[in-house]
């Protein structure tokens, strides 16, 4: 019976042990941080501090290891490291490339993830952020992004704070833009106004920039229009050199009102209410007819397969966006586009609408749709 407990406690000993491994998230150091740990000895408290937080996995768990002042931008500072880790994360691994200290306290890090799941090295992003030593010696984190946004205007008109270069100025025209958009949405869903930030800036590479990334692939593609709202923090960057982006307006307010939307027609309808790059839903849906037609696709079997729907067609277009912006055009037709919207967050849950919506099966939805192409 003595020797039956003792076993008891050294498996249950070693089953704690194998679990507290298994939830350490695996990094890298890079050379130039390695190097000169031995000079730099805060290197090895930051680099802690970096794998603790890593090792939570859970997103809300990083604001334990986070500066609680860094919220001036974003209400979860936090959220671009997380991401940047957990979108690639175990293929893709994130390593400390360098530690540089800036002043007293104040440190810059900067991460790379990388992997070769394909069988090659690759890069996926580079992301700095700062390390603050604090009273007691610990290390939190912060963003760059306040920094980098010291010199930069701020003008408050109605409910939106707009946030743009120190050496331009607001169009006036374009504001005006906005607020009508605005006025028009809220107008017809019977929505309440959000107070939200805008950053104008010219270039989606700007932007990320901003944010600290050196690298991720939307700095580098050769359109560099585009733009990204954060629901949670109230937050559009824009990189259309504007004041003006109805898509990004959309989703602030169907992350707050339609909160089981699935992002089809998420993107859908802010695609066929505000346009997306420059073009409104018509010019998408166009696209979406001649792609169809030239590669003879079943558009039923694309827009419901995860990698692709979000095949890229035409100048600027997506199955995805441009899809979603047909159903909801043929929703609102039927006067039951907030339906669609309500419609569930899974595929399934959209499968099952659209066919109870346009009174049909689901083996009949290409043909639907190719149908209802016909029209534009």
């Amino acid at each position: 019976m003595k020797y039956c407990f003792l076993f008891i406690i050294i498996f249950l000993m070693g089953c704690e042990k194998k679990q507290r491994i298994k939830t350490e998230r695996e990094y890298s150091i890079g050379y130039a941080v390695k190097a000169f740990s031995n000079v730099n000895k805060e290197n090895d408290s930051i680099i802690n501090t970096f794998q603790q937080c890593i090792s939570t996995g859970k997103l809300r768990d990083y604001q334990n290891y986070w500066k609680k002042s860094d919220t001036l931008i974003f209400r979860y500072p936090y959220d671009d490291l997380w991401f940047s880790i957990e979108d690639h994360y175990p293929a893709y691994t994130p390593t400390l490339i360098a530690i540089q200290k800036k002043e007293a306290n104040k440190y810059l890090v900067k991460m790379a993830v990388m992997g070769a799941p394909e069988g090659f090295n690759s890069l996926k992003i580079i992301y700095n952020f700062y390390a603050f030593r604090e009273d007691n010696g610990t290390f939190k984190f912060g963003n760059v992004i306040s920094d980098n946004l010291k010199s930069w205007k701020r003008e408050r008109i109605q409910n939106i704070t707009y946030v743009y270069r120190n050496d331009s100025v607001l169009s006036e025209e374009e504001v005006k833009r906005q607020i009508e958009f605005e006025d028009k949405l809220t107008s017809r869903f019977d929505f309440e106004k959000i107070e939200y930030k805008y950053i104008k800036c010219s270039t989606v590479h700007e932007f990320m920039k901003l944010r600290g990334y050196e690298y991720e692939d939307s700095m580098f593609l050769n359109n560099q229009t585009g733009g990204e709202t954060f629901p949670e923090h109230r937050l559009i960057f824009s990189g259309n050199d504007s004041e003006y982006y109805p898509h990004e307006l959309v989703h602030l307010y169907t992350h707050k009102y339609f909160k089981k939307i699935n992002s089809i027609i998420d993107e859908g309808v802010a695609t066929y209410l505000g346009g997306s790059k420059k073009m409104d839903y018509k010019n998408h849906i166009r696209i979406l007819k001649k792609y169809v037609k030239d590669n003879n696709i079943d558009l039923y079997q694309y827009l419901f397969d995860t990698q692709k729907r979000f095949t890229i067609i035409g100048d600027g277009s997506s199955i995805k966006y441009s899809a979603g912006a047909l159903l909801c055009h043929l929703a609102d037709k039927q006067n039951v586009l907030k339906e669609l919207l309500n419609s569930g967050e899974s595929d399934e849950e959209l499968i099952k609408k659209v066919e109870e919506i346009f009174k049909i099966d689901r083996k009949d939805i290409d043909a639907f749709f190719k149908q209802e192409l016909e029209h534009f």
